[in-house]
């Protein structure tokens, strides 16, 4: 499918599931008058916030009770289905840690048989190079012979490495890497850029372990020696990897003399990369090696022999490295983690098929919620403010769910928002952003004490004032909780 098909079907989505609030004037003011389910409760100090005129044309849904009465706060198009940016993980995690159990592990094998290393990948997404490293170095003394050969299994996860209707020009970034068993170090890799002494050299640019290819157009000047991209010093340099080639592209001026520049751009091909990791691994570490290692992708057999087994914390205790940070990767893991239960595929079809019979279990609504994806990456993620109220309230029982997500002022997303003393450690909740989407969705604690499950849903606010303006109205309305 083209770039251009491509948002076609996000236009025709986009409409199809997302209404326009319904006019502030055709809305109830008072929460005792308006007792009934089905009603809208929209109180005053709210409807005066989503007056804004940033806010006038969205589609909102919001909906918050009040957790141990049940007692409905607000409530307007609870039910409209809209993009849930990175909300989506709440569904993600929270049937992950129920469907998995909170001590299940991701686990990575390392065998040989005759002079192949194999690993078998197992998706784990805080699998690190140091730990590879270890483990290489624990097992360096009970190899046969050098090394001709490095094997690796992938298949323990299944599906496109890139999700449906992920935007395109993200892709390369950081934060949407793809997908794959073998990941190590979240399928990031380190570019650095040394500026040289002379205008008339050129520039070193290296790439970790050598995984991807580099193309350069450079140019050098004298100035104030920098040390950062963009800085002030007159250095503009721009390091990406382009979406359809496993290349870095390093463009822009460079002062001589400079300190080094570095950033991380997404791999190309997780397994791929894992193999130059592990060749470059097998060096750091003096595991011997034929002249020309061979590089095969197969499942492990019989006759491989397990040498160590590199086990991840138990989910309970790396829920928070998902939820706080905001990994997307993570989450896709997580899906097609999910999608292995009761012997399926582990792809993200699988995976959101586990979701929402998680859902349909404990009674949450499904009705407007269309998983796409396991982080909220994709626009075609839809949800309503009502199915993720009730989620809330049944994990609010769960302390090792609820202790992942960021806390107000403290830590995560929310480590910049609900900074004010009276305001600080009272809010746990999951940020979400797009470019036509922003959400917040968690607990809030009263003055009373009380504990309120709330969602706020945001689509298509005006994009001159951003997600800002967005942010802005979601902080107030959950200081309209705050003052209960």
């Amino acid at each position: 499918m083209d770039i251009t098909a491509i948002t076609i079907c996000i236009t025709i989505a986009a409409s199809t599931f997302c209404v326009p609030a319904i006019p502030l004037h055709q809305q109830a003011t008072s929460v005792s008058v308006r007792a009934q389910a089905e009603a809208d409760v929209l109180p005053p100090a709210v409807a005066s916030i989503l007056d804004r005129p940033e806010l006038r044309n969205a589609t909102i849904g919001l909906y918050a009770v009040n957790v141990q009465t049940g007692a409905t706060l607000l409530k307007v198009n609870s039910s409209r289905a809209c993009m849930p940016a990175s909300n989506q993980k709440l569904l993600t995690a929270a049937a992950g840690l129920q469907l998995l159990g909170p001590d299940f592990t991701w686990k990575t094998d390392i065998s040989t048989t005759g002079s192949t290393l194999h690993i078998t990948f197992d998706g784990d997404p805080l699998l690190t190079r140091a730990q590879l490293k270890d483990a290489l170095l624990s097992i360096k003394d009970k190899l046969p012979g050098p090394v001709s050969q490095i094997a690796i299994d992938d298949t323990h996860i299944q599906g496109d490495p890139l999700g449906i209707a992920w935007q395109w020009d993200d892709i390369g970034l950081g934060f949407s890497a793809p997908v794959g068993a073998a990941t190590i170090d979240k399928n990031v890799v380190k570019v650095t850029v040394t500026p040289p002494v002379a205008l008339q050299s050129t520039p070193v640019i290296e790439v970790a372990d050598g995984i991807l290819g580099i193309r350069a157009k450079t140019s050098v000047s004298e100035g104030k020696p920098n040390n950062g991209i963009k800085s002030t010093d007159g250095t503009t340099l721009a390091i990406t990897r382009n979406p359809l080639r496993p290349e870095v592209e390093v463009s822009g001026t460079l002062i001589a003399g400079g300190k080094p520049v570095t950033a991380v751009v997404a791999v190309d091909n997780p397994t791929d990369a894992a193999f130059r990791i592990i060749k470059s691994l097998m060096q750091e570490t003096g595991i011997p090696s034929s002249a020309n290692v061979q590089y095969v992708r197969r499942p492990r057999e019989a006759a491989d022999t397990l040498l160590v087994s590199i086990a991840s914390k138990p989910l309970a205790q790396t829920l928070p490295a998902f939820l706080q940070p905001s990994d997307n990767l993570y989450g896709e893991l997580l899906l097609r983690t999910i999608g292995r239960l009761e012997n399926g595929p582990a792809t993200p079809a699988s995976g959101i098929s586990q979701l929402v019979r998680w859902m349909e279990l404990n009674k949450i609504p499904t009705a407007g919620v269309q998983p796409a994806d396991g982080s909220g990456l994709s626009m075609w993620n839809t949800t309503t403010a009502e199915a993720t109220v009730t989620l809330l309230r049944t994990m609010y029982s769960s302390m090792t769910f609820r202790d992942a997500l960021p806390v107000g002022g403290i830590d995560g997303t929310l480590k910049a928002r609900f900074p004010a003393p009276e305001h600080k450690g009272k809010v746990v909740a999951k940020t979400g952003t797009l470019s036509v989407a922003s959400c917040l969705s968690g607990y809030a604690t009263t003055t009373k004490g009380e504990i309120v499950a709330f969602s706020i849903l945001m689509n298509h606010f005006d994009r001159k004032s951003g997600s800002a303006a967005a942010r802005r109205a979601q902080d107030d309305i959950v200081r309209y909780f705050l003052g209960l």
